[in-house]
């Protein structure tokens, strides 16, 4: 047992950090805790926090980009909806989609274009992880998404391909936690 431990202990510390992650981690702090006053609660959940865990590793391989993507869709796709529903005087029974709502709930703080510049982000990342293999060659969505992050089909470098898109990622929430501090 004391040898997996170490075991364990040497293969963390082989690990590489993304240069973002912390600032990921304060920037969605801060817009739950901006949300909790403009809104009434948390608005950024999150399902496993292994995928908060993600955004602190290196994407070295097709493999290591592909769950760092699942991982990063899973923390955007992880909102309070019916927060937002509230929010936007919808019923819970409302049917609609995190993306949509998101996107109502930018345009009802801040103006079009910046609404739009944030949820696209947000929606690439999300077609990406729709590639193959999570639904096969899905190329009519995921080209786009690609060509969103200036990124070459197929990736030859995974762990550039990660920065670029985590780097969108931090900039579009610096941008989200920018619109509610303004309304909060």
């Amino acid at each position: 047992f004391p040898e997996k431990i170490k075991e364990v202990a040497e293969s963390s510390s082989k690990m590489t950090i993304s240069f973002l992650s912390e600032d990921i981690s304060i920037i969605r702090d801060n817009i739950n805790a901006i949300a909790k006053q403009l809104l009434g609660g948390r608005l950024l959940l999150i399902k496993q926090e292994r995928a908060l865990f993600d955004m602190y590793k290196s994407a070295k391989s097709d493999v290591e980009f592909e769950r760092r993507i699942l991982s990063l869709a899973g923390l955007i796709e992880s909102i309070d909806n019916n927060l937002i529903k509230v929010k936007l005087n919808k019923p819970s029974s409302d049917r609609t989609g995190w993306r949509t709502l998101l996107e109502e709930l930018l345009l009802t703080y801040s103006d079009e274009s910046t609404a739009k510049e944030i949820s696209c982000v947000f929606k690439n990342i999300n077609e990406i992880r729709q590639g193959y293999p999570t639904h096969g060659d899905n190329l009519q969505n995921v080209l786009p998404a690609y060509r969103f992050f200036n990124l070459n089909y197929p990736i030859n470098n995974y762990e550039s391909a990660w920065e670029i898109i985590l780097n969108r990622y931090f900039h579009a929430m610096k941008n989200f936690r920018k619109v509610l501090k303004t309304y909060h």
